[in-house]
């Protein structure tokens, strides 16, 4: 997952002293994104390797950082920049007898932590506590999500901050057939904070789809490892099922939630992993389609066995 765009921009200088070796011509103004930031420049012959300096002031005269010398024509800069930052740098070739170049024109970037991608709730939904998700980010350290009737999120209704990556408790009740917006920024380890995702919308429309969902009724089942059961939707590529403690529907984050995948387009699953004994639980369904996921179903109890 991309989580940062490294900006270069051109800046013009004159290299000093004789170069043994040519000094390399750096290519800034095209913008580079990676996963892990990266400087890059163009081999010279009569290299063997290159050396590396970065600089917040663009005349190099304090607080230089010179990394480690290096024989590829590309080096990471994961750990020694920060996001949100603007910095100088420049490159020059080194020979086989020691001999070092001149130093190339400075480039100039800026690291920049990129948005979350928005996943859902989108479009019509009949879920009236809507589980918010995107994309998981490995940089970001949390999240920060806005809710509004408003799109420009003028007057935001609600914000939420949490440390969870790609799922945010549900603590939203959405009046029925009410459009709402909602965006989602994240927050790095160094506090520097991204732009907003471009907001997303929904609507919760009609009551959620029957599925003859078994167990159901409060039956205590035999099992800390239930079978679940369910009835089918043609178009569907796999079903989704989630579990909750039947005592935390209504929580604001609730703790028990767990998320099970069916194998391809079965309508049954058995758990692996056991339940807590004499546990009163709710479950649901919905199914996977090859565009997106379908609505849920209605919300299914049962109790698990003692022991």
């Amino acid at each position: 997952m991309r989580c940062i765009v490294l900006m270069v921009a051109a800046l013009t200088a004159l290299s000093a002293g004789c170069a043994i070796v040519d000094a390399p011509s750096i290519d800034p103004g095209l913008p580079v994104s990676s996963d892990t930031p990266r400087l890059t420049w163009p081999e010279i012959e009569g290299a063997v390797r290159y050396q590396v300096q970065l600089c917040r002031n663009h005349d190099f005269a304090r607080e230089v950082t010179t990394l480690p010398e290096t024989e590829e024509t590309a080096i990471s800069l994961k750990g020694i920049v920060r996001y949100n930052r603007s910095y100088f740098w420049r490159v020059r070739a080194i020979d086989s007898d020691g001999f070092r170049g001149a130093w190339s024109d400075k480039g100039y970037f800026i690291l920049r932590l990129k948005p979350p991608t928005p996943l859902g709730p989108v479009g019509e939904v009949s879920d009236q506590r809507p589980a918010f998700t995107w994309e998981k980010m490995d940089c970001a350290q949390r999240y920060v999500v806005q809710i509004s009737t408003d799109k420009f999120f003028r007057l935001p209704e609600y914000r939420y901050e949490t440390a969870a990556r790609d799922y945010f408790p549900r603590p939203l009740n959405p009046d029925k057939g009410r459009k709402y917006y909602w965006r989602v920024r994240a927050i790095a380890g160094d506090g520097a904070a991204s732009e907003w995702s471009d907001p997303v919308e929904f609507v919760v429309t009609a009551s959620a789809p029957a599925a003859d969902l078994s167990p159901a009724g409060e039956r205590r089942v035999a099992s800390l490892k239930p079978a679940f059961k369910w009835s089918g939707q043609e178009g569907a590529l796999r079903y989704q099922i989630e579990i909750i403690r039947a005592d935390e529907l209504n929580s604001a984050e609730p703790q028990s939630i767990r998320l099970e995948f069916s194998k391809g387009r079965e309508t049954t699953l058995t758990l692996r992993k056991a339940l807590k004994p004499d546990t009163r639980y709710a479950w649901r369904v919905r199914p996977i389609m090859p565009d997106s996921p379908g609505r849920w179903s209605k919300y299914a109890t049962f109790r698990t066995p003692e022991k």
